[in-house]
Order: structure tokens, then C-alpha cells, then sequence
């Protein structure tokens, strides 16, 4: 029915109801005037009253003075007849009170349904106002600081207030700092966000034991002496206080306020309530939130699982840990369940190692920490491999210790068989026993140098000098020494090279890096197969490879190449049975061996490995099972003009001055420079040595001295030599420098160092060197 229909209708039947009041009201007293007493007596004035309540209270209460007049003048106008006067007041009496009765009942029930309605409209109000609120807190896209003043402002508008604040408790539980606030009328006393209220410790009690508290008028708050002041401050008269918890620890709340007293009912404190705990679902709901994204800054993933194994939550490092499947993100999950209430784990996805640590939920899930440990274990590799390199440098510290007691003089015996022998080849006759014999001597000499300067090179426990070392010759000399230590089935094949490849280094640490080369391809081959040594200029796109180069599982680059240098290329290969990747990882690692403990020392490798980087150069190896092995060295070229070095140095009268405790040193050393011009005069200690450079500072053109010898060694003697001739040349000649370096040496006034058993011709370019070869 339409709403105008609807109205007409109840106008109708209002005029209908009326006029029947009225009708009735004048049919009654009729009745009563016109009939004798006890008929009538204003009985049934009742009924009319309670049809009246339709119009309201004012209606009826007019209804019933009404009546009761016409109840009291129907006594006086009805005939006398009937009942006695008595009975008649009884009955009107009754009539009376029945109007009255029923005017209060009917007043009673209009009051009820007023205030039915109105708690009904209330509630409403605070329902419209409730869903306002929760469409607010459902916007995701707005602050914290937003949806707290739209719940100030739809609050304090349902409740008809002037002002509400939200505030959370502060640790000191001292006071309590405002988060939003919503004011009816701006006034400049007012509290806003950021503002620091004082607690009430008797409001607060009450607050976490009631969590609603209603003062109807502040001024008669008894025992809340602060609540007074602030509300005194703030022009309030009437609060409205709810408790909202955020956590166990911090909670917050809400108040509204009236500026004047006010008494606030059951419908408005279950209001604030519900406004309250909606607070603390928005406070909580912030903190998950920052929390959320705080877990989205860390490195470690982590995820939860419900009872099912479905993913519930992942933060961004799972998502990022995460392999990817048809249907989305696969989290890593260990074979085994989780049986107990923790476990720890170690899993491999995507090429990263990782750890996953899970604990048991309440709710019968599981929450999972993912912590990627590559790095870690490449780090612990590292270390691992760092301990293994200090192993391994405490083992060289042994080895050059040992050397260092026994190479001064071990070198020196060598020196001077050498330096004797050399005199004997030179005094027979080519080809005779004799000669022969020197030649023998002088071989097996050389392979005791080389096994010192092997030892002390490998043991890093000395520099040694580096001059210009043919490679090609090189290559020939450790072809003629190889040659007839190949097995039967095996052949050695030589391709020295057509130009002179001149690098800078020594020459009996090359030959021992060819040798160890060579000999470790000798043996890969078993009894069958091929060696093949050449030397040749490297061309720029090699270089220029090898610079892009990346390990593959069959290659290996070890140093790389420096701009702007040329490079001579040694190639040492075999065709035997290769290395797998794991020992090219580990080629170069000293004492690592492939040959059992009975034919390798494990140390061939790592001594061309610390030849390589001594001359400044870098190695590529290619190796496959059954495909053989193949070694590229590549040492920097030097200018041809740097080998005038190498051509013989004659005396010339150069005077000499020759010091060594050793007597057999010093007479060979004097034997062998007076045959190459020079004039020599031998000592066997420091101090006559010095007194003749005192004695004539021009004796001499050069000092030739050992370094360690009895209460004085060479450097000081060459410290003190120089004080006294300035001019002199000082060679230090010694077979361990022992605790000083060759540079701290070369600094601390020696010319040249020179390392027994040196060759003769080395000894004369150091004393009388040719210009421009320094």
C-alpha cells in the first residue's frame, strides 16, 4: 500500500476511535442520569479511558478528568430511586478508582514503549554507526592514523558527544599518549594527536577491572583527583571511558565526553565497549602488520603451513627461496615429517643450500624458517681451505727451517766441488779420464743445486735471483735429460722453438718446472703413449681468450694474463688417461698426490705453481678422462738487448777482495776469477778484510764476502767496507740469507746477491757488471 494510502487510513481510523470516545462517553452519562441509582453509577467510564491512550498520555489523563466529572454529576442529576445513597458512592467509588487504575496502567505501558523505542532507536544508531566504523577499518588503502579518526568521529556522533580521543598507554604506565582525536568544535585547549595525558591510577584501576567506566558528572567522581583536573582543563562534565587491549603487555583506550553532566545508559557503555574492542582489532591488527613487513625485510624465509600442508603465509624471502611449479611458488620441505615439536633440517633448491628449522603449531600446523647458507658454506669452505693452506704453509716453515740449518754449509761444500771441478775440466784434455771425471763431478753438482734451490724455493725461505733464461734452450736441455728416463712404449716428443725466446727468471727454476711437468706427464701414461714439449711467441687472441675466460669442468686458469705483455708459451701434453674435475681443483695443492704414497711427494705441482707465479706468468690446463692432459704456461717475453747479460765478463785486472770462513771457498773462488782476468786477494775473516780497506780505501774495486762467518757476517762487513769506500762494490755471496730478505740486502748496501753454488760467469757479471745490464 502506498505511504499517502497509509496515512489517510490511520487519520481515518484515529477520527473513528475519537469520535466513538466521545459518543461513548455521552451515552454513558445518559444512561447513568436517566436510570436509578445502582444501574449505572459511572461504571464502564473506564473502557473509554484506555481507548484514549491511542492519542497519547495527555489525551488519556484528559479522559479521565472527564470522566470522573460526569461520574460525580451522574450522582447528582440521576433520579432518586434504587440503591441506597450509600451503595450508590460504593459503586461510584469503584467507577473512580477503575478510571484512574487503568490511566496509570495505560501511562505505564506508553512510558514502556517509549522507551522501547527509543532503545531500539539507539541501538540502531550505534549499529549504523558500528557498520560505518568496520567499512572504515575494511579500507586497507587508508593510514592507521585515518580509520582511528573516522571511529573518533562516527563514535562521538552516535553518542552526541563533543569530543572523543583514542590513546595508548605509555611503558612508564604513568601516563597515556593521544593517537587521534575528533573534535566537535575546534578549540585550541583541546588534546590531539601526540599529546600526553596524565593516568589517573584510581581511573585505571577501575578501567582493567570494569573495562567501561561511565562518570555521569566529573565533579562528583570521588577519588579521581587527576580525572577532576584534566576534566576541569578540558571543559568536561561527563566521560564515557572503555579499555581496549592490544597486546599483554600495552593496551590503549577510548573515551567520550560530554561538556555537561549526563547520564549515560546500558546501550551507550555497550557501545563504547564494542567501539573499544574494535580499537584494539585495529592496534593489533597495525602491529601484525608491522610485523609482517618487518618479516618481509629479513634475509630468512619463512612460512606456516596448516594441518593440510597448505602455505597459509610466506614473506618474501620464502617467496624469492621458492621454486617454482606449474601451480605457483614450491616451498622446500624436508622427506621426513615433522614428528616432534622441532626439527632442523639441510635441503638444496635451485642451487642454494639451504636450512629450513620448523616448529609445531598450536593449531596442529607448522612454521618453517628458511635460511639460505650458501654463503656460509662457501665461507666455511674457504675457511676450510684457508686452515688447510696454514697446514700446509706450517709444513713449508718446517721444511725451510730444516733447510735453513743445513743449506749455508751444504752450499758451500757444493760450491767449492764445483768451483775445483770446473778447474779440473779446464786443466785436461777434452775427451780424457780425466776430463771425464770433472764432467761427472760438475753434472752431479748441478742436481745437488737444483734440489737445494727446490727445496728453498718451494719453502719460500729466500728470494733468488732472476736473469734471462733462454726457453728454447731450456726446453732442449730437459729434453736431453728426459729422454732416457722414458719407459718402453712411451716416446718424448721436443718442438723447440725457431726464435729465441728470451724471459726473465731462473734458469734452474724453469728447467724444474719443465722436469716436474714432464715427469707427471710420464707417468699418466702407464707404459703407452706420448709426451710433447714446445715453446713458441703466444699469439694476441690466445691472450685475449684466456683474459674472458670462465672455469669449465675440464679447464682451469690459474693467475691471469697482465695488459699490454707478450708471452712465450710452454705446452707441455700426454695422451694419457686426464684428471677428473675434482683433482684439476686440487692439481696445485702441495702434498695432494695421485701416485700413491710410495711414488709421489705430492710437491712437482705445487713447485711449478710457485714458479709460475714467481716469474710473473699464468697456467691454463685442459684435462678429460681417457682425453689426456694438457699444460699452457705462459711467462713474459723481455727485450732481446737484455741478453747481452749472458755474454762472458772478463776481469780485466778488476781487483777483487774475497772473504769466506771457509777455506777450500776461498781458494776456489780466487782460482777460478784470477783465470777470468781478475785480481784477487782471499781472506778468511772480516776483520783483516776490513783493516786493509781502512789501510787503503783504493785497494780494491770489489768486495766478494759470505754472509755468515764468526763474530762479524758479510752485511756488516760490507756496512763498514762502504763507510770506508763509498765507491767499493760489495757482492754478497752466501748460501742462506737466513733472517734478511734479498731486498733488505739490496737496501741495506750489498750491490748483488748471489746464492752457492753460483756459476762462475754469474760471479764475474755481478762484480763487473756490463753497462746498462742492471
Amino acid at each position: 500500500m502506498p505511504a499517502h494510502s497509509r496515512f489517510m487510513a490511520q487519520r481515518l481510523a484515529d477520527a473513528a476511535i475519537a469520535a466513538g470516545a466521545i459518543l461513548s462517553c455521552g451515552g454513558l452519562f445518559y444512561i447513568d442520569i436517566t436510570n436509578p441509582r445502582g444501574v449505572m453509577d459511572g461504571i464502564g467510564y473506564s473502557a473509554v479511558v484506555a481507548l484514549t491512550n491511542r492519542f497519547g498520555k495527555r489525551a488519556m489523563i484528559v479522559c479521565a478528568i472527564v470522566t470522573t466529572v460526569l461520574t460525580f454529576a451522574g450522582a447528582v442529576l440521576g433520579p432518586d430511586a434504587g440503591v441506597s445513597v450509600a451503595g450508590m458512592w460504593a459503586n461510584r467509588a469503584f467507577a473512580l478508582a477503575s478510571i484512574w487504575v487503568v490511566a496509570l496502567i495505560m501511562q505505564s505501558h506508553m512510558e514502556l514503549e517509549s522507551r522501547i523505542q527509543t532503545s531500539e532507536a539507539t541501538l540502531q544508531r550505534h549499529k549504523t554507526a558500528l557498520a560505518g566504523m568496520m567499512r572504515e577499518c575494511l579500507l586497507t588503502d587508508i593510514s592507521l592514523d585515518c580509520r582511528l579518526e573516522s571511529i573518533c568521529r562516527i563514535g562521538a556522533q552516535a553518542l552526541d558527544c563533543s569530543f572523543a580521543i583514542i590513546g595508548l598507554r605509555n611503558r612508564d604506565d604513568r601516563s597515556t599518549t593521544v593517537l587521534q582525536a575528533w573534535h566537535k568544535v575546534a578549540a585550541p585547549n583541546l588534546p590531539v594527536a601526540g599529546t600526553v595525558l596524565e593516568a589517573d591510577p584510581q581511573h585505571k584501576m577501575r578501567l582493567q577491572n570494569e573495562l567501561t567506566v561511565a562518570i555521569d558528572d566529573t565533579e562528583q567522581a570521588p577519588g579521581e583527583a587527576i580525572v577532576q583536573r584534566l576534566a576541569r582543563c578540558y571543559g568536561v562534565r561527563a566521560t564515557l571511558s572503555s579499555e581496549a587491549f592490544q597486546d599483554a603487555t600495552q593496551s590503549g583506550v577510548i573515551i567520550f565526553a560530554k561538556h555537561v553532566p549526563y547520564r549515560w545508559n546500558e546501550e551507550e557503555t555497550a557501545f563504547a565497549r564494542a567501539v573499544a574492542n574494535l580499537v584494539a582489532l585495529q592496534l593489533s591488527s597495525q602491529k601484525s602488520a608491522d610485523t609482517l613487513a618487518a618479516l618481509d625485510l629479513t634475509d630468512d624465509g619463512i612460512y606456516t603451513e596448516d594441518r593440510n600442508g597448505s602455505v597459509q603465509y610466506a614473506n618474501q624471502a620464502a617467496k624469492r627461496l621458492a621454486g617454482q611449479g606449474p601451480e605457483g611458488s614450491i616451498f622446500p620441505r624436508p622427506a621426513i615429517p615433522l614428528l616432534t615439536e622441532h626439527d632442523e633440517h639441510a635441503v638444496r633448491l635451485g642451487g642454494r643450500d639451504l636450512e629450513i628449522r620448523r616448529s609445531r603449531l598450536a593449531t596442529g600446523g607448522l612454521i618453517a624458517r628458511l635460511i639460505d647458507v650458501t654463503d656460509r658454506n662457501s665461507a666455511d669452505a674457504e675457511r676450510l681451505r684457508l686452515e688447510s693452506r696454514l697446514k700446509q704453509a706450517a709444513k713449508l716453515e718446517a721444511i725451510g727451517q730444516l733447510a735453513s740449518g743445513v743449506a749455508h754449509d751444504f752450499n758451500n761444500i757444493l760450491g767449492a766441488i764445483t768451483g775445483f771441478a770446473v778447474l779440473i775440466a779446464q786443466d785436461s784434455v777434452p775427451g780424457s779420464e780425466n776430463h771425464e771425471f770433472a764432467q761427472r763431478i760438475l753434472s752431479a753438482s748441478r742436481r745437488g743445486k737444483e734440489m737445494v734451490e727446490q727445496i728453498m724455493t718451494f719453502a719460500e725461505t729466500r728470494e733468488v735471483s732472476h736473469g734471462v733464461v733462454n726457453l728454447g734452450r731450456a726446453v732442449e736441455i730437459c729434453g736431453d735429460f728426459l729422454g732416457p728416463g722414458m719407459r718402453p712404449g712411451t716416446k718424448l716428443e721436443i718442438q723447440a722453438p725457431s726464435a729465441v725466446l728470451l724471459v726473465r727468471g731462473n734458469e734452474i727454476q724453469v728447467g724444474q718446472m719443465i722436469t716436474n711437468l714432464a715427469t707427471n706427464a710420464r707417468d699418466a701414461l702407464d707404459g703407452r703413449g706420448s709426451v710433447e714439449i714446445d715453446a713458441r711467441i703466444a699469439r694476441s687472441d690466445e691472450i685475449e681468450r684466456l683474459r674472458k675466460f670462465s672455469n669449465a669442468p675440464t679447464e682451469r686458469l690459474i693467475g691471469e694474463p697482465r695488459p699490454n705483455l707478450s708471452y712465450a708459451l710452454l705446452t707441455v701434453r700426454d695422451t694419457g688417461h686426464g684428471m677428473a674435475p675434482e683433482t684439476l681443483d686440487r692439481m696445485f695443492e702441495p702434498f695432494f698426490s695421485t701416485k700413491g704414497r710410495l711414488r709421489g711427494t705430492g710437491l712437482g705441482l705445487a713447485v711449478v705453481h710457485g714458479v709460475i707465479r714467481s716469474h710473473g706468468g699464468f697456467c691454463h690446463v685442459r684435462s678429460e678422462m681417457g682425453s689426456g692432459t694438457s699444460f699452457d704456461i705462459f711467462l713474459p717475453l723481455i727485450e732481446e738487448g737484455m741478453a747481452a747479460a749472458t755474454m762472458p765478463v772478463t776481469g780485466e785486472g778488476w781487483r777483487v777482495l774475497i772473504v769466506d770462513d771457509e777455506t777450500e771457498m776461498a781458494d776456489m773462488l780466487s782460482i777460478v776469477l784470477e783465470r777470468l782476468g781478475f785480481a784477487t786477494v782471499a781472506v778468511q775473516s772480516p776483520f783483516p778484510a776490513l783493516a786493509a780497506i781502512e789501510e787503503d780505501p783504493d785497494a780494491f774495486d770489489a768486495l766478494l764476502t759470505d754472509q755468515q762467518m764468526p763474530l762479524m757476517s758479510g752485511m756488516e762487513l760490507i756496512q763498514e767496507a762502504k763507510r770506508v769506500a763509498p765507491c767499493l762494490r760489495a757482492v754478497l755471496c752466501t748460501g742462506n740469507l737466513a733472517e734478511m730478505t734479498e731486498a733488505q740486502a739490496l737496501a741495506g748496501g750489498a750491490d748483488a746477491v748471489l746464492y752457492k753454488p753460483v756459476d762462475i760467469q754469474a760471479i764475474a757479471q755481478a762484480l763487473r757488471p756490463r753497462p746498462g745490464s742492471q
